[in-house]
């Protein structure tokens, strides 16, 4: 009697006729598929080119990028020194300071004159006015208020006061030591 091998070849051939068929179907197929369009031969050259030419016009993006930055920088310190200049054209300042001990208003022409009412502050604007008849500067007025930050002074109704006195001009309002945002008018 006739015995099967224990083991089949046939087990080891079948997948790999398989696998052959495949390959030979697919190498049989290459001649009609033609390559993909941006395909050639010399690729990596254009590449090389490619990535050459990217490389320089990254670096004349930064150079002109310094230069217009270094423009900018020049141009904003131009605005900054113009501001300066404007301000001391269109406007004509006068300081006040008001007394930590008192509350009272005051300036200095050349020694301490005291503003005691509206009556004196009425002459303080004409006065500033006069003086400056042919000009087209806006009077400005800084009232700095008391350096001492104990001080209990200008209270509300001192300030109130101050205010309608100099209701026809423009008054601003400086706290030493804080932010320039804290300088309204009450």
């Amino acid at each position: 009697m006739i015995q099967l091998p224990r083991r089949s070849v046939t087990r080891f051939f079948i997948p790999l006729v398989d696998v052959m068929m495949l390959l030979f179907c697919i190498f049989l197929l290459m001649p009609m598929v033609q390559p993909g369009e941006g395909f050639s031969g010399d690729q990596g050259l254009k590449d090389a080119n490619e990535n050459a030419r990217l490389k320089r016009e990254v670096e004349r993006l930064k150079n002109e990028g310094k230069d217009r930055l270094h423009a900018l920088q020049e141009e904003l310190a131009r605005l900054r020194r113009e501001k300066g200049h404007v301000l001391q054209q269109r406007l004509a300042f006068r300081v006040l300071e008001i007394d930590s001990t008192s509350g009272k208003l005051f300036y200095y022409d050349p020694d301490r004159t005291e503003i005691r009412n509206q009556i004196d502050a009425e002459a303080l604007i004409d006065r500033d006015r006069r003086d400056r008849a042919g000009d087209t500067k806006e009077l400005f007025y800084l009232v700095i208020l008391p350096r001492d930050p104990n001080s209990d002074f200008p209270r509300r109704p001192q300030q109130k006061k101050y205010a309608d006195w100099f209701k026809d001009v423009t008054v601003f309002y400086d706290t030493p030591g804080a932010s320039p945002a804290a300088g309204k008018q009450p």
